[in-house]
């Protein structure tokens, strides 16, 4: 999918970051631990990413409640508008029906 152009500066200064060039297998995004502000070995929860977002809105003065859903709808609809082929459009909105029954259905 297309994506940002910093998203390869991005992506390169977080995998330095983590160490995760080094350990391939492990989880893309970990938690960090508070007591020493370090990422741990922990995949990041859902719960985690929600108070990430949460701590961002607040520190950028939005004051109206965002979460993850937020970014997926947002993101879905400028890659729609902005970049995505015909044929490609129909597969993402089938892909997020998709993902969004899943997480229905896991989460009850």
């Amino acid at each position: 999918m297309p994506a940002n152009h910093y998203l390869d500066e991005y992506l390169a200064q977080y995998l330095e970051a983590t160490d995760l060039k080094e350990q391939p297998k492990s989880p893309l995004f970990r938690s960090v631990t508070r007591q020493t502000g370090q990422f741990s070995d922990q995949a990041m929860t859902q719960p985690d990413v929600y108070r990430m977002i949460r701590r961002r809105a607040v520190l950028a003065g939005i004051g109206t409640t965002i979460g993850c859903h937020t970014f997926r709808a947002t993101g879905i609809t400028a890659y729609l508008k902005m970049a995505a082929p015909w044929k490609s459009r129909s597969r993402l909105r089938r892909m997020s029906r998709r993902a969004r029954r899943a997480y229905m259905t896991e989460e009850g």
